[in-house]
């Protein structure tokens, strides 16, 4: 099973505080931060976050503008490198694997959440080049049944001005980089897939704004 090990964990709670800060310092610089709907993160409990994804700079961007530690499911070429790997994991990340279904991932990002974590996923499974919300795979949506959690849909803006499609290095934008934090979804819609499908396209749709 793809875990946080104990010591990741430790690594984890000692760093955050610190991650946080250079992402908001990083941002600051390269392409400040605006936080909407922060009072509909729960300031206790887990919870299952579902975000669009538009650049390298997402989970930054969302730790940034988000009150509690995340942890977040990451495609598992990442974790190739040993030290690589380990630096990830005391982000708080774990791999899983984007080309098969993968319910050990999945029913391990329930159990963080039934412990009282917050769990990010993008379920788009990849960066959308276009900036366009690709189709949402359902994945997700076995990990809310598992945990009996809400839902949250996080919408970033712009972080592909920072840092465009496939890049892993910032450069200055004069665009605000947006992150948006909609009411939580109760855990019963998870259920009800197409319905749950069709809130969170609407939610996470750019053509919002």
């Amino acid at each position: 099973m793809p875990e946080i090990h104990a010591h990741d964990r430790l690594a984890f709670r000692i760093f955050y505080p610190a991650i946080r800060v250079f992402g908001r310092c990083l941002l600051f610089i390269f392409g400040p931060v605006k936080t909407i709907g922060i009072e509909n993160i729960p300031k206790t409990g887990g919870a299952l976050i579902i975000a669009n994804h538009l650049s390298n700079l997402d989970p930054v961007a969302i730790k940034a503008s988000c009150n509690r530690p995340i942890c977040y499911l990451s495609k598992r070429e990442l974790f190739g490198n040993p030290v690589g790997a380990g630096i990830i994991r005391w982000f708080g990340a774990f791999p899983i694997d984007r080309d098969a279904p993968d319910r050990k991932a999945l029913q391990y990002a329930a159990k963080l959440i039934q412990e009282g974590h917050l769990v990010c996923i993008f379920p788009e499974g990849k960066l959308s080049e276009s900036g366009e919300l690709l189709p949402i795979q359902p994945g997700f949506t076995l990990i809310a049944r598992i945990a009996k959690c809400p839902m949250i849909t996080c919408r970033v803006k712009n972080t592909d001005a920072v840092m465009p499609y496939a890049k892993v290095f910032p450069k200055m934008s004069f665009k605000r980089i947006i992150v948006t934090w909609n009411e939580p979804i109760p855990a019963e819609m998870a259920k009800q897939t197409d319905e749950l499908l069709e809130r969170i396209k609407k939610e996470l749709s750019p053509v919002l704004d």
